[in-house]
């Protein structure tokens, strides 16, 4: 299998990800103290994470390969776990917070859609210079029906996940703005 995706590598590529992951910032925002913890759970769950979900479901539906089905499946029932819990506890938190904390947690949530999930975080598709090789493995893989995405079956994954997002933030009184994206459009 490893030599119809490219050939064996004896160590994977961490570099240019670990970067990546650096750079975005969702790693220091953890450990802001001036970020209410709110702001946190808005961002990383029921934005970035509820994406993880909407892709997790949609690479189970076009997977063929059993095993890497069901251990899709398994990532999947984890995903449904977090987003429950961050919706869950932003219910129970939101009438604490004052009008500063929810512009925060709004603030964040356009700040992890432009600034992480836009450039890339995810998606390399989506970065400002993607990186070419990784798009034409996830591509075999995709068509191996080995569990990948492309950018094709995942642009309207994203664009329905963050339309369902603004809607549940709405009720909250928060407005998500639209996002633009060059190979997105506006959204």
């Amino acid at each position: 299998m490893a030599d119809a995706l490219g050939g064996y590598l004896p160590e994977p590529v961490t570099k240019d990800l670990e970067e990546s992951v650096a750079t975005h910032g969702v790693r220091g925002m953890s450990f802001d103290a001036d970020t209410p913890l709110e702001a946190l759970f808005a961002s990383l769950i029921c934005c970035a994470e509820v994406i993880a979900f909407d892709v997790f479901r949609a690479l189970i539906k076009t997977t063929t390969d059993p095993v890497a089905k069901q251990i899709l499946q398994l990532i999947f029932r984890d995903e449904v776990r977090h987003c429950e819990f961050g919706w869950k506890y932003m219910e129970y938190r939101l009438p604490n917070l004052s009008s500063e904390d929810l512009s925060a947690v709004r603030d964040k949530v356009v700040w992890m859609m432009e600034d992480v999930e836009l450039k890339g975080y995810h998606s390399t598709w989506l970065s400002p210079t993607p990186d070419i090789s990784e798009m034409e493995t996830d591509r075999l893989v995709y068509e191996a029906g080995l569990g990948a995405t492309v950018e094709e079956v995942e642009k309207p994954v994203i664009v329905e996940s963050v339309q369902g997002m603004r809607e549940r933030m709405r009720e909250w009184g928060i407005e998500v703005p639209l996002f633009e994206h060059p190979k997105m459009g506006t959204f």
